[in-house]
């Protein structure tokens, strides 16, 4: 059916014509599940999930005894969008966000959901940030102290950083909230095995003691790109030591503080007028921070269309997951700024691995020969300024670009596939393909690869549900086979969202976790990256995930809003009205 690439490129579904088919379908497949869910809802994750989308394009630095140089240069740095300095604003105003989907949550460390990492980030801080150069800098920790043999690191900490309820940050705290990450987050969950003990040593000292070298730490404590290691007060790190965060709980240390969550209204801060900022220079999510704006609003706007109105019209200020067909007239329009964020995240499908056809491998790499990556794409995400095929799990302009598995990418082998599928023990079965009617480019990727599966001989339905639904329903591994989202990427590799074995698809492989913990005892970064190909290769191997390509996000906001971007996502402290 899909022959030779030429034949693909002839034979392609307009893009246009495809949303109009998913607009119509939208609703086919929803009986039963919307039954099961509330229209909760998360994102992707990062790294999505980043998240997952999970989920948070960057460049890695891997000091693990340095917290102010990276090891290499950050992919595609994006300057923030206005060069001015953040002492030059002006206070006052509601900046008014449209999300493209309702949050679940805006507890950072339990989930690689963006959606919620946006909100989050304004309201909770961690021991370490990244700057502009995505190197490690302190932010609740005042420095970071490393032991030669790498199995000791001391955190002193800030004094007098204020709480959003009035205590003062110390040691017990910081203990607690590591605690906590340690059971809800998945980084925490993949750190704690390396770890003999986390104690507090006076009020502004915590001790780390490792049972073995672990260079991820410092980028654990600094990635705002989901499964964040949130600091919260001790009382309230206890009581949620197994739990998501409830509103009343949505206490932490950063310039705003969290007033109320709406559910399909909005999510409301103020400015934390005790906001105990650091001093140095503002630089990406590190240093100086100012709340300018009295209130932060988040809106959910399911429809892009919507968004985009809302942006032009002038009720909100930003939004994100604007459609990309729309770039050339927005460029046009002096009522918003238009923005390419290059690369953004990668586009991955997800199998559920815990039970169904899919805990065979052969029927997983049987997908993967089945799927032309370059027809999914170009459905996905239209013009190619937006998208680019690539088969790591990485991008290109990263020191973490693996060259293993770019033979196994995009085979597009049909009788190959086939005979995978005969190999394997599927009989038939129903398989149910999550894919979100409110997202279009998402909704696209199920769109087209679904008759692709079903050349090869798999019975697939596609189950059309608000992304909300999807964040809840992919942590069930009864109510699906298949979803797909897209991961961020960031300066530390084992932070993918996918990778610890408790996210959504659940990868649990001997081999992965021997492959996985080499790459995080070695500090040696250029023995690291020769590790991290070796990762790549039983990636590729047991087809967890599979990567589809990159893609690049559109943003836009208002002209009058100032200094309030970065590289993949808004942050809007330092961030002004300009009247």
């Amino acid at each position: 059916m899909y022959g030779s690439l030429s034949d693909h490129l002839e034979h392609r579904i307009s893009r246009r014509s495809l949303l109009k088919i998913a607009g119509v379908g939208a609703v086919a497949s929803t009986t039963g599940l919307l039954a099961a869910c509330e229209a909760d809802d998360d994102d992707d994750d990062v790294v999505d999930d980043v998240a997952d989308d999970e989920e948070p394009a960057v460049d890695p630095d891997d000091d693990d005894d340095a917290v102010d140089e990276p090891d290499d240069d950050p992919v595609d740095d994006e300057e923030p969008a206005d060069d001015v300095d953040p002492d030059d604003g002006q206070m006052g105003g509601t900046i008014n966000v449209a999300l493209y989907s309702e949050p679940a949550s805006v507890d950072g460390s339990w989930t690689t959901a963006i959606v919620t990492q946006i909100p989050s980030i304004h309201v909770f801080e961690s021991l370490m940030a990244y700057d502009e150069e995505w190197a490690t800098q302190p932010m609740l920790a005042e420095d970071v102290e490393m032991s030669d043999d790498g199995l000791t690191a001391t955190f002193n900490l800030r004094d007098g950083v204020n709480f959003h309820n009035g205590d003062v940050m110390d040691a017990d705290d910081v203990v607690a909230s590591i605690q906590r990450w340690f059971q809800v987050a998945g980084n925490g969950q993949d750190t704690e095995p390396f770890v003999d003990s986390v104690e507090a040593v006076d009020d502004l000292t915590v001790e780390w003691q490792f049972n073995t070298p672990f260079a991820p730490l410092l980028n654990y404590m600094a990635s705002p790109l989901g499964y964040t290691c949130i600091i919260l007060p001790a009382e309230i790190a206890e009581e949620a030591a197994n739990d998501q965060l409830s509103q009343d709980q949505y206490i932490g240390t950063a310039p705003f503080r969290f007033v109320e969550h709406a559910p399909d209204e909005h999510i409301l801060m103020e400015r934390f007028e005790d906001y105990s900022s650091r001093d140095d220079e503002a630089s990406n999510y590190a240093g100086e921070k100012i709340a300018y704006a009295d209130e932060l609003r988040f809106v959910t706007v399911p429809d892009a269309a919507a968004r985009i109105a809302g942006v032009e019209g002038g009720d909100y200020h930003w939004a994100e997951e604007v459609t990309r067909d729309e770039f050339d007239r927005l460029e046009e329009d002096d009522n918003v700024e238009a923005e390419i964020l290059s690369p953004l995240r990668f586009k991955g499908i997800i199998f559920n691995k815990a039970r169904g056809p899919f805990t065979d491998v052969n029927l997983r790499r049987a997908v993967l020969y089945a799927l032309d990556k370059e027809e999914i794409m170009f459905a996905a995400f239209g013009d190619e300024r937006f998208w680019r095929l690539s088969h790591s799990m990485i991008p290109e302009e990263s020191i973490w670009y693996s060259e293993v598995g770019q033979d196994e990418y995009n085979q597009m082998d049909i009788e190959r596939a086939r005979e995978l599928v005969e190999e394997s023990d599927y009989d038939g079965e129903e398989i149910r393909w999550l894919a979100p009617a409110d997202r279009e480019d998402y909704h696209a990727i199920a769109l087209t690869a679904a008759p692709m599966l079903e050349e090869i001989g798999l019975n697939v339905e596609v189950v059309s549900v608000d992304w909300g639904t999807i964040t809840d329903l992919r942590t069930d591994p009864d109510e699906y086979e298949i979803f797909n989202t897209g991961f961020g990427f960031g300066p530390e590799p084992t932070t993918v969202a996918f990778i610890p074995a408790d996210w959504p698809g659940w990868w649990e492989s001997e081999a992965k976790e021997e492959a996985l913990q080499a790459v995080m005892e070695e500090t040696d970064q250029e023995t690291r990256q020769e590790l991290w190909d070796e990762f790549h290769g039983v990636f590729y191997e047991d087809v967890p995930v599979i990567v589809v390509g990159d893609f690049f996000g559109l943003t836009i906001r208002r002209p009058e809003l100032i200094n309030g971007l970065v590289a993949q996502e808004p942050r809007f402290w330092n961030t002004w009205i300009e009247s």
